[in-house]
């Protein structure tokens, strides 16, 4: 009897993300039609159309610095009640011009020889858009195999994604020094099961990771699986341009992605890429993860030096 209670105590933030992976029809209808459908997930954009219980528990955020970028305005960011450190910021990318600048930095940019390291053909050069890439990484490379990074296994950091992390934090008043990437690239049947980002040397700075592509379900957990909360694992609707920062308390959070939606990529951004490009990402959701591996001190007295 106590071996079956432990077990699904275990099963609690397991049992929110197999729920939804099991809906992900429903959800893509729902993101192609919102006004007339409603979910059973946190919407931020509708918080109407979520459970009154999912709804209660948005909370607004103020935004410190309003001042708009080339590239951003933020004008609405929430946390969720009982997730403190936790934000969600609604797209804050200016225009699909941006956004298809910035999709094309991760899917064609990015993934080259010199600057990332990834799956696909390791010892010559990447066509990620061809070579079924899931994964590259910037600055820091990550060790998948020993859960690490390691100082001299890297590459320079990319100037243009550095700004972009430092801009997001700054408008929510925090800061980052940024040190690596990961970018996933999620097909229709894949998925990230629940974890915690805690391979870095600190957790002094929040995980920023910004989505592109078609729409997913992010599920946001408590300090490990078997947390009861309160809240109970949430699970929130990601669209294309949306940013989750894990910071703080929720920066040891457990969380996954159980279902891409496909179908959900916005015509509007489709519109602004080329061809090859834009087939990739109807097909592919890009998340990237942008964080600081070592503590402050020591990653400005490794720049100054």
């Amino acid at each position: 009897m106590a071996e079956t209670a432990v077990s699904q105590v275990e099963e609690i933030f397991r049992l929110v993300w197999k729920k939804q992976k099991r809906n992900a029809k429903e959800i893509a209808a729902y993101v192609n039609d919102s006004s007339n459908v409603t979910t059973d997930l946190l919407d931020v954009l509708h918080p109407e159309n979520s459970p009154v219980e999912l709804s209660n528990l948005l909370r607004p955020v103020e935004i410190v610095y309003k001042g708009c970028t080339n590239d951003l305005q933020i004008e609405k960011a929430f946390t969720i009640e009982g997730r403190p450190g936790f934000i969600f910021i609604p797209n804050p990318f200016k225009s699909p011009q941006v956004q298809a600048q910035w999709i094309n930095r991760f899917a064609v940019e990015y993934p080259v020889n010199g600057l990332s390291e990834r799956n696909c053909l390791k010892s010559g050069q990447c066509n990620p858009l061809e070579d079924g890439i899931r994964w590259a990484t910037l600055g820091f490379h990550y060790d998948w195999q020993n859960r690490k990074y390691t100082e001299g296994h890297q590459s320079p950091f990319p100037i243009a994604l550095e700004q972009l992390a430092q801009d997001i934090c700054k408008s929510m008043g925090l800061s980052i020094v940024s040190e690596t990437a990961i970018i996933n690239y999620y097909r229709r049947k894949s998925t990230l099961g629940g974890h915690k980002d805690d391979a870095e040397w600190t957790d002094e700075a929040p995980v920023v990771a910004i989505s592109f592509g078609p729409a997913g379900v992010y599920v946001l957990g408590g300090d490990s699986h078997a947390d009861p909360g309160p809240p109970a694992p949430v699970p929130l609707l990601v669209r294309n341009g949306d940013v989750v920062l894990l910071g703080g308390p929720s920066r040891m959070n457990v969380h996954g992605v159980p279902c891409m939606l496909p179908g959900t990529f916005p015509v509007e951004v489709e519109e602004q890429l080329s061809y090859p490009v834009a087939a990739f990402m109807k097909q592919t959701r890009i998340n990237v993860n942008i964080r600081q591996v070592r503590p402050l001190i020591m990653s400005l007295l490794k720049r100054k030096f």
